[in-house]
């Protein structure tokens, strides 16, 4: 356990945050130390006695010593290992960057494969990349490790696709946006009307390919909530992706183990999709094949805010279910431990390979052979060493795999029960099986809270009911999907009958998930929790649950047989729930200090959300180039940061790249609300005005229009109309786009939406007339640079009117609409006036106490 902690702390060391590193250091330093004050306490007490106590000594300060130099070991393997794992995907990456501008072949051996909607998704291993284009600063050849290759089907070539990763989030639903190899990728390439189906078709894990496309470096996120899939593909070693335009040349034998493996699971599916109905066969290709990619969004959303969403994965539970049976069968049937074992691992290492082999089910495997060659050896298992080894040979091979959500969720559980819970049960004696099953059901929820957190953002309230109330039907569900396909293989009829059990429990899964969802606080959105809150929680539960053991127990001798007093047991299980209310406390989020200003990089649109105490405020939100920004971008922001609500949702004006993101609030969103929807006064009449109002009513919320002069408030955040399109000589829908001046105390900031040149000069001449124009403008020291940064707008007339100290451009990077203009990018040069682009460096953070101003890039982009 302690070799694998350093191992891990090492690898932490090296892939994290150094701040964080510092933190971890200095508390291994402090365990260290009190440990080597301890063993030195031993011996001076033991100087002057008997022979027995020096020795005592002695061996404690060797074992102090011994503990000092595997812990030190561990940390440094881990983090050589880890800085080699990274020195050879940041190395990958800037290869990638130089050979994207142009078409590569890559030759390799296919690792695996999944075909999905007519695309083909695989991996080619021990790549070699080849450049075809006529570039001398390029060599001839760069080798990488993995590359991802995504070859487009026929139906896809004119539409942006999503794909939500199978294995990298067992338990939720994480998401990667795919780019089309058939859109500006391909070019004139004359090779861009597909893959080519009939060598596609001959895509086998274990063969050989050659694969022509581009080539490009996987980014991470750009706003913060969203989906790290760069950190999603390091896990799995991969560094960069090929957008395929057509498959060269497929070589050579398939892996016979493989091919096996594959055919086995293609007829698994097919008899699943012929015996189920069609809700009923996605769930069991969840459970049994490890196939996420096919269903339902809502069942899987369902799960996910329900806190079962493990069972759609395939975990411990799903691995013990089907290899502890063939176990317990091989003994049956007369095998010895060994023999038993041996067929055993064999059907169990398969079973994870064919699922996919995610963290936790290969989690599952090591510890479930692990028991196993304990068995057979006559040796005692134990749960956290078993545990300790599975994870230092998955990080050894996946470093990244430790910031990956699944991981933590099921080596979490797993030291939750080992760990916690069985400290917990023998501590307050918990003999009855009722007893240890609550016990350790909160053990796990006090574990895994602030990873569901950091990871979903929100926390399923019942989730621990739920859990009580499925989980025994598991094995049910499993044996019946197992059963139907081994007699669905050869008699239709008789597998349509064996999943009538399984049908009617996911009949009952959903229903009780409907149930819980009528209950209050059925899923809290608390957002994303700080460092030093997670430190805090986890200390203040591990005090508590001392304390809970030690009143506990009373007078009785720490080692003693005796049983706990009845009167105190009464209150066990009542106190570790109170110990996670109080500290759950801790996870609630904080209300902001100052103003916080996000301006979201929404691609070709714009998006800002103002922050201060506990309102909110949405600016526009919306893109042309990024059709999925309410699901994949806005809402995650909102819900990272604790926002359930909205006090207002101002609508600049109603072209679709600033209100997508936007109307999906309104239209799908379940845990985001928006009390008041301010719409521009001027074209009201407009059908997407009125569409917009009626959804916000149907929510039951308030519609308001504003016109120039109006004020809106939340909390000490001030937004004025500076202009509001009357008196505008054009009839186009950018011209009366709201002008609105954020006011923060000292600071102040204005929002210009699309206006034009046209309309720059109309309210520079209210400013003229009007002192209420004049003012605002007189002190505006941040500028939104107007219709992203187009020639038609951000006039310097209009730009010498204010004190500028910053200006921000929302544009989507390779736009084909030239955004940012040129002039006005040197025309803001020329003033000395500083810009930031989220098209460069994504999204850009404001933040203010009224008095200092601190703007910065929330990711470093390369």
């Amino acid at each position: 356990m302690v070799i694998a902690a350093g191992f891990v702390f090492g690898e932490v060391l090296i892939l994290s945050c150094r701040a964080v590193w510092l933190w971890i250091l200095l508390l291994m330093a402090m365990a260290v130390g009190a440990g080597g004050f301890q063993a030195h306490l031993e011996k001076w007490k033991g100087m002057g006695r008997n022979t027995v106590r020096k020795r005592q000594g002695r061996s404690a300060i060797w074992r102090t010593f011994l503990l000092l130099f595997f812990l030190l070991a561990a940390v440094l393997a881990g983090y050589e290992r880890g800085a080699a794992v990274k020195r050879r995907l940041d190395l990958e990456e800037e290869q990638a960057v130089r050979l994207g501008e142009g078409k590569v072949t890559v030759c390799g051996r296919i690792g695996s494969v999944e075909e999905k909607e007519g695309s083909v998704r695989l991996v080619l291993e021990g790549a070699v990349v080849r450049d075809t284009s006529d570039r001398e600063t390029v060599a001839g050849e760069v080798r990488f490790g993995k590359i991802w290759v995504y070859l487009a089907g026929e139906e896809e070539e004119n539409e942006e696709t999503y794909h939500v990763p199978e294995n990298g989030n067992e338990y939720g639903g994480e998401k990667e946006r795919e780019k089309n190899s058939s859109g500006p990728r391909a070019g004139n390439n004359e090779s861009s009307q597909g893959p080519g189906k009939e060598k596609a078709a001959k895509l086998v894990a274990g063969k050989r390919a050659a694969i022509t496309g581009e080539l490009e470096a996987i980014e991470g996120p750009r706003n913060p909530g969203e989906f790290d899939f760069r950190g999603y593909y390091r896990a799995k070693g991969i560094g960069c992706r090929l957008f395929a335009d057509c498959v060269e040349m497929v070589e050579g034998e398939a892996s016979p183990y493989f091919r096996f493996l594959d055919i086995v699971k293609s007829r698994c599916r097919t008899v699943l999709e012929e015996v189920c109905q069609e809700a009923d066969s996605m769930i069991y290709k969840a459970v049994l094949l490890g196939e996420r990619t096919s269903m339902d969004i809502e069942v899987k959303t369902m799960y996910q805010r329900a806190g079962i969403t493990h069972l759609l994965a395939i975990s411990g539970q799903h691995l013990t279910i089907i290899g502890g049976g063939i176990y317990l069968i091989l003994r049956r049937i007369g095998l010895g431990y060994k023999k038993a074992g041996a067929i055993g691992a064999v059907l169990v290492v398969s079973y994870g390979v064919l699922t996919g082999g995610s963290g936790s089910a290969l989690r599952a495997v090591i510890m479930i052979l692990c028991l196993w060659m304990a068995a057979a050896c006559g040796r005692t298992y134990d749960t956290l060493s078993a545990l300790s080894l599975s994870a230092m040979l998955l990080l050894w091979e996946s470093p990244y795999l430790l910031f990956q959500s699944g991981f933590q969720l099921s080596f979490g559980a797993v030291y939750a029960i080992g760990g916690i819970g069985s400290f917990l049960c023998t501590s307050l004696k918990a003999e009855k099986a009722w007893q240890k099953t609550l016990l350790i059901s909160l053990c796990v929820q006090l574990a895994l809270a602030p990873v569901m957190l950091w990871h979903y953002y929100q926390y399923p309230l019942y989730g621990i009911l739920m859990n009580l109330l499925v989980l025994p039907l598991v094995p049910m569900l499993m044996y019946s999907g197992l059963l139907a396909i081994g007699i669905g293989s050869f008699f239709r009829a008789g597998g349509v009958a064996a999943v009538g059990a399984g049908h009617y429990i996911m009949e009952y899964y959903s229903r009780l998930c409907g149930l819980a969802e009528q209950l209050p606080g059925y899923c809290l959105v608390l957002g994303r929790p700080g460092l030093g809150q997670v430190g805090g929680y986890y200390i203040c539960v591990a005090v508590l649950l001392r304390g809970i053991a030690v009143l506990s127990a009373g007078n009785t001798p720490a080692r003693s047989s005796e049983l706990v007093h009845p009167a105190r047991r009464l209150f066990c299980f009542p106190a570790v729930c109170a110990v996670f209310a109080l500290s759950f406390l801790l996870l609630l989020p904080r209300p902001v200090k100052g103003l916080e200003i996000l301006c979201m990089d929404v691609g070709q649109g714009d998006g800002f959300v103002l922050m201060t105490g506990r309102h909110a405020v949405l600016i526009d939100g919306g893109s042309s180039s990024e059709k999925k920004l309410g699901s994949m971008s806005l809402e995650p922001y909102l819900k990272s940061r604790g926002v359930t609500s909205i006090d207002y949702a101002i609508v600049s004006h109603g072209d679709n790249d600033h209100i997508s993101g936007l109307r999906y609030l309104l239209e799908e969103s379940e845990d985001i609300k928006i009390k008041t929807l301010v719409l521009p006064s001027k074209g009201q009449e407009e059908e997407i005005y009125c569409e917009l109002g009626e959804l916000q009513q149907k929510n039951g919320g308030k519609v308001v229009h504003m016109e120039t002069g109006s004020t809106i408030r939340a909390g000490n955040l001030q937004l004025f109309c500076l202009y509001a399109g009357e008196g505008s000589p054009s009839a186009d829908r950018n011209s009366h786009s709201l002008v609105l001046c954020a006011d923060y105390e000292g600071f102040h900031m204005l929002f210009t939406g699309d206006m034009g040149t046209e309309e720059e000069s109309v309210l520079l001449e209210l400013a003229e007339r009007s002192p209420f124009q004049r003012e605002h403008l007189n002190h505006v020291q941040v500028l939104k640079l107007a219709h992203h940064g187009s020639a038609g707008s951000s006039s310097q007339p209009f730009v010498e009117q204010m004190p500028l100290r910053l200006a921000i451009v929302s544009y989507g990077k390779g736009n084909s609409y030239g955004h940012p203009s040129q002039k006005v990018m040197e025309s803001m040069q020329a003033s000395k006036i500083p810009v930031m682009e989220t098209g460069k460096g994504g999204a850009v953070l404001l933040k203010t106490d009224g008095i200092r101003l601190n703007a910065h890039y929330i990711f470093h982009q390369k």
